[in-house]
């Protein structure tokens, strides 16, 4: 009976460990890790410890050299109600630290106790986005200035240089002229690959043959 528990809470803490992986960003030493002990004697690993007897922790990132923790701390989170999981407190920069240009590393860790089954752990350390781009050149959010409008003041200086586009310019890239919008045309204008369509207007003949008249009248085609 104790094998086939021993076997359904195996299964259980594979399913847990699959669904849900440990995740410490790189540099953060404040992060605490759980796990679970079992007594030594239990080769089932149905009886858990109430408290770790000389624990000790040896680490290991992007399978680099083994690592004693120099202090590690381990702590019973609940001795009555949670008998058997503890803390381990990531709080040694060296186990948080990835290696050059890596934006995330396996921190492999090793728990044992003399009362204890030897407990192993894998951490991911990981960049955040924030500190891969950094990495990369590309400047930080908190870098960037917010966004701001520019006035109609600004948006006036800033484009009042299109005032000063030659007649040249204007006729080397010119496509079509609204005539609508020409009142009293008195110059020569070079209109050389320019086509111009005459729309006809049944119900504004009259108007429209004026106007045809006044830019014929003051208008020059040069060919």
């Amino acid at each position: 009976m104790k094998k086939s528990v021993s076997i359904v809470m195996l299964v259980m803490m594979l399913v847990v460990s699959s669904a849900f992986a440990i995740r410490i960003k790189s540099g953060d030493v404040a992060r605490k890790i759980q796990f679970v002990a079992y007594d030594a004697t239990d080769a089932n690993r149905v009886t858990t410890v109430a408290s770790l007897t000389a624990g000790a922790v040896y680490y290991s990132i992007d399978g680099g050299t083994a690592t004693a923790m120099t202090t590690p701390t381990i702590a019973a989170i609940d001795a009555v109600n949670m008998q058997g999981v503890f803390s381990l407190a990531i709080d040694e920069a060296g186990m948080v630290a990835l290696p050059a240009d890596a934006n995330e590393a396996e921190l492999m860790l090793y728990i044992t106790g003399s009362n204890a089954i030897t407990v192993p752990l894998s951490v991911e350390i990981y960049k955040d986005d924030e500190s891969a781009l950094t990495a990369y050149g590309v400047a930080k959010t908190s870098d960037i200035t917010d966004y701001n409008a520019p006035t109609f003041a600004e948006m006036t200086s800033a484009f009042s240089a299109l005032n000063d586009i030659s007649k040249t310019d204007v006729n080397s890239c010119v496509v079509g002229i609204d005539w609508s919008r020409v009142a009293e045309p008195n110059s020569i204008v070079n209109l050389k690959r320019t086509t111009i369509q005459r729309t006809y207007d049944p119900n504004n003949q009259n108007a429209e043959g004026n106007a045809l008249k006044k830019i014929r009248s003051s208008v020059t085609v040069q060919q």
